[in-house]
C-alpha cells in the first residue's frame, strides 16, 4: 500500500506591485484563453504562438482552424493577431493573467522576463492553465451552444455579450477571483499603501462616499490593470463614476454588501497552517502565530548589487538597527553577530581558540571565543531570536571553517539540531563558565538562526559541496529594475548629458546574459549606491565589465556580435578615430579618444539608451497611448 506524496511547501510568487504593466481589452484576452483551453482538448498547457521572420507573433494554422471550427466563423486570423496575447509585452500579460485573474501561468521559454520591454520584438509564449480556467469552463458549459459561441465572438472583439446572463455570470466569476491579488498605490505623502479588493468593498460598506484609487505618481502593477477592469465594466458590484469615485451598483444578487462579507470570510479561511499531527498539541482558535519558527538557516544569493546584505539586515537588525537587542555582557553584547568569510578564514577564526593574553606583567593563555561561539552562547542564555550572519559565504572553505559543526546544521522540526557533537575541552569549559547548559555537547537551539549571503558572480576558491548546501534554504534575490530609489540614479557624462541608471542596467544586463550564456555576471540595481559622475561610472561599472566579463569573452570567443564594448554603428568618427563596430578597450576610456566622453556616449547609443529627459517624454507618449479609448473594428 502506497502513501500520498508529502505536502509541498511552495515559494510565494512576486506580487509585482511596482511594475509598469498596461493591459486592456480584458474580455478579448479571457475569451481567447478559454478558446485555446477548449479547442486543445482541455489540455493543461498550450504553446499558442510562433515567431515570424520580423520577430512578431502569429498563430499556427492548425490552432486557428480549430478555433474557427469551434465558433463556426471564418477569417478570424486578424482579429486574433490583434489580441493582447499576441502584441502585448510579456510582463503585462503575466500581471493580468497570472496575478490578477489567475487563469494560468504564462511563460516565455528560454527568455528573460524583461526582454520584451524594449525593441518591439515578441517571442513565443506558453500558457499553463490553472484551476480557475476549469471553473470558468464549468460556468460556460451551462449555456446553450449558440449563446456560448455568439458571446465568445463578442468578447473576442472586446464587446459585451448581448446575453445579460452570460455577462453577469462571467464578470461575477472574474471579479471574485481577483480577491487574492495585491495592489499598491503611492499616497499623497509618498508612502506605499497596499490593499486588496476587500479594502474597496469594506470602505464602501462602511459608508465612505468619496473612495478613489489614486496614485501620487502613476498607476503601476496590478493596480494599473484593475483600473481598466473598472473602465471596461468587468466588476458587476463596483462601478467607477465619471469623477472617478467608486460606488456599489447593487444591480445583481447577491448584493455588493453581501459580497463584501463573503470576500472577507473567504480571505479569513484561505490561509491554513499545516499542523504536525501531534495529538497532544493544544490548538486554540485565533491564537497568535507570531512565534512560528523562522527558517533556521538560509543563504541569500544573487548577482552583485541586488541588496542581499540589505535583505538580511532588514530581517535581523532592522534597517535602522531597531531590532537589535542589547545585553548587559560586554563579551555577548547583542542578539546579532556578523562575520565575513575569506580564503584565509578557518575554524579557529569562526569558533575560537587559545590565544596569549597579557594580565599585568604575566602572559596567560585563554580561550578567546569567536563569532559562532558568541552567537551560540547568547542563544542559550536568552530566549530572543539570535542571528549569526555570514557575508560572502562562498569565498571561504566551508568544509574547513565548519569542521564537525557541519553536523549541527541538520535541524529537527522544533528547530534544534538533530545530532549533537562533543565540543573541544576548551570550548566546553568556556560554555560552562558562561552558564550554558548543557556544555558537554553542542546542539543548535531553535532560536539561533544563521543567515548567509552569496554573490553568484564570484568565482569560489572553495566550491561548496552539495551535502553542505542541502542543509540550507536557498533564497534568490532578483534584480529589481522597479526599485524606486534605484530609479532616481543617473549617470552624468563629461559633456553634460545624463542617462538613467536603470535604463543602462536593463540594456547591459541583456548583453551580459547573451555574451556569457549566464545571468551570474549581471549587475543589480544597487551596484552603484547613488547617481554617479563619468569618472565614478568608468572606474566602477566599466571596470567591472572589462575585468569580469570582457577579458574572458574576448580571449575565448574571438570576434562577433557578442562583443558589447563597441560603439554605435557609424562612419569613422574624426574625433575618436574609431570605425564602424570598432571595439574599444578599457584604457581608451581614459585617453584622448574619449575626449568629452565621446566613446561613452556612442556606447550608450549602441545600447539603445536615450538621454534622461528624452526618455521621460517617450514615457509620457506611451502613457497617453495606453489610456486611449479602445475602438472595435
Amino acid at each position: 500500500m502506497s502513501n500520498p506524496i508529502p505536502f509541498k511547501q511552495r515559494k510565494a510568487i512576486e506580487a509585482l506591485t511596482g511594475i509598469k504593466s498596461s493591459l486592456n481589452q480584458l474580455r478579448s484576452i479571457v475569451a481567447l484563453m478559454y478558446l485555446f483551453y477548449r479547442v486543445s482538448g482541455y489540455s493543461s498547457r498550450i504553446r499558442y504562438c510562433i515567431q515570424t521572420s520580423d520577430n512578431k507573433l502569429t498563430i499556427e494554422d492548425n490552432l486557428l482552424e480549430k478555433v474557427e471550427n469551434f465558433l463556426g466563423v471564418k477569417d478570424l486570423k486578424q482579429t486574433i493577431l490583434r489580441n493582447p496575447l499576441f502584441i502585448t509585452q510579456y510582463e503585462a500579460l503575466y500581471v493580468g493573467i497570472t496575478l490578477l485573474y489567475r487563469l494560468g501561468k504564462i511563460t516565455m521559454p528560454g527568455r528573460s522576463a524583461t526582454i520584451e520591454r524594449t525593441g518591439g520584438n515578441r517571442y513565443p509564449k506558453e500558457i499553463f492553465f490553472a484551476g480557475n480556467m476549469v471553473y470558468l469552463d464549468l460556468i460556460l458549459q451551462g449555456f446553450p451552444d449558440e449563446v456560448l459561441k455568439q458571446s465568445l465572438i463578442s468578447w473576442l472583439n472586446n464587446n459585451k455579450s448581448e446575453n445579460s446572463d452570460f455577462e453577469r455570470r462571467v464578470t461575477s466569476f472574474l471579479s471574485l477571483i481577483t480577491i487574492h491579488t495585491q495592489f499598491k498605490i503611492r499616497t499623497a505623502d509618498d508612502k506605499d499603501l497596499y490593499f486588496q479588493t476587500e479594502g474597496l468593498y469594506s470602505a464602501i460598506s462602511s459608508g465612505v462616499t468619496d473612495l478613489h484609487i489614486v496614485d501620487a505618481h502613476e498607476y503601476v502593477g496590478p493596480t494599473r490593470i484593475y483600473n481598466n477592469v473598472l473602465k471596461e465594466n468587468l466588476d458587476p458590484w463596483i462601478k467607477m463614476a465619471s469623477n472617478g469615485t467608486l460606488e456599489f451598483t447593487d444591480a445583481i444578487n447577491p448584493t455588493a454588501t453581501v459580497i463584501s462579507d463573503i470576500i472577507t470570510t473567504t480571505l479569513d479561511i484561505c490561509n491554513v497552517r499545516i499542523d504536525n499531527n501531534d495529538d497532544n498539541e493544544k490548538v486554540s482558535i485565533d491564537e497568535d502565530d507570531s512565534n512560528v519558527n523562522e527558517t533556521a538557516q538560509t543563504i541569500y544569493y544573487g548577482c552583485p548589487g541586488t541588496g542581499k546584505s540589505r535583505t538580511v539586515k532588514k530581517l535581523t537588525e532592522g534597517l535602522d538597527d531597531e531590532k537589535i537587542i542589547p545585553y548587559d555582557d560586554p563579551e555577548l553584547p547583542t542578539n546579532v553577530y556578523r562575520t565575513t568569510f575569506h580564503p584565509d578564514y578557518d575554524y579557529a577564526t569562526f569558533v575560537g581558540c587559545y590565544k596569549p593574553v597579557k594580565d599585568g606583567d604575566k602572559l596567560d593563555y585563554r580561550f578567546i571565543p569567536q563569532v559562532f561561539t558568541k552567537a551560540y552562547a547568547t542563544a542559550y542564555l536568552h530566549s530572543d531570536p539570535v542571528y549569526l550572519i555570514i557575508e560572502e559565504i562562498n569565498r571561504g572553505n566551508c568544509a574547513q571553517i565548519f569542521g564537525d559543526l557541519f553536523q549541527l546544521l541538520d535541524r529537527k522540526k522544533n528547530g534544534e539540531s538533530e545530532y549533537p557533537i562533543v565540543p573541544d575541552s576548551e570550548l566546553s569549559r568556556y560554555l560552562e563558565k558562561k552558564g550554558v547548559k548543557p556544555y558537554t555537547e553542542l546542539r543548535l537551539p531553535a532560536n539561533l538562526h544563521i543567515y548567509a549571503t552569496m554573490n553568484t558572480s564570484d568565482q569560489s576558491l572553495f566550491p561548496m559541496d552539495s551535502a553542505f548546501k542541502r542543509r540550507w534554504a536557498m533564497e534568490y534575490v532578483p534584480i529589481d529594475y522597479e526599485n524606486e530609489k534605484a530609479k532616481t540614479f543617473t549617470i552624468t557624462l563629461d559633456n553634460g548629458k545624463t542617462y538613467r541608471w536603470v535604463d543602462f542596467l536593463k540594456a547591459v544586463n541583456e548583453k551580459i546574459s547573451y555574451a556569457t550564456d549566464s545571468e551570474d555576471k549581471q549587475m543589480g540595481e544597487f551596484f552603484i549606491k547613488s547617481s554617479v559622475t563619468s569618472d565614478e561610472f568608468k572606474n566602477k561599472v566599466m571596470f567591472y565589465l572589462w575585468s569580469e566579463i570582457c577579458k574572458d569573452l574576448y580571449s575565448a570567443k574571438g570576434s562577433g556580435q557578442k562583443y558589447f564594448m563597441r560603439i554605435e554603428e557609424q562612419k569613422a568618427d574624426p574625433l575618436t578615430g574609431l570605425t564602424p563596430l570598432d571595439q574599444f578597450t578599457f584604457s581608451d576610456l581614459f585617453s584622448d579618444k574619449n575626449r568629452n566622453d565621446a566613446i561613452l556616449e556612442s556606447f550608450f547609443t549602441r545600447l539603445g539608451l536615450q538621454e534622461d529627459g528624452k526618455q521621460e517624454s517617450a514615457d509620457v507618449v506611451a502613457e497617453q497611448l495606453d489610456t486611449e479609448p479602445v475602438t472595435n473594428e
